[in-house]
């Protein structure tokens, strides 16, 4: 049987495929325990952060501050953000944060697909 130590680890590499992988070796320089690390906090950080709950920033997606218009030459998504807002700033920065980190984990998975 498969003990509970795999389970564990096969939960935080369903959000790594190998090339992010490679990029966290790579940041590590190549220290596999460092890259370790860094995978396993950052699959931590993506478990309890995604996918964004859009009610806590419906606002700020409604805005247009931050969006994709068209790929680069490369087919890489091109994010514009404007420096001024539409209307009202409710200033919340968190709910702004989580507009941005949704903007762009749905960019990245219809990339990836």
């Amino acid at each position: 049987g498969t003990s509970r130590l795999e389970l564990q680890d096969a939960q935080v590499l369903d959000f790594f495929d190998d090339h992010d992988i490679q990029r966290h070796l790579i940041a590590a320089d190549q220290n596999l325990k460092a890259a370790a690390i860094r995978l396993t906090r950052c699959g931590a950080w993506r478990g309890l952060t995604l996918p964004i709950d859009t009610r806590m920033c419906k606002i700020e997606l409604q805005s247009g501050q931050f969006f994709q218009q068209g790929n680069d030459l490369n087919g890489n998504p091109v994010f514009y953000f404007l420096n001024m807002c539409r209307g009202l700033w409710r200033k919340d920065v968190d709910a702004s944060t989580f507009a941005v980190l949704h903007r762009l984990e749905n960019a990245f998975a219809a990339a990836a697909k």
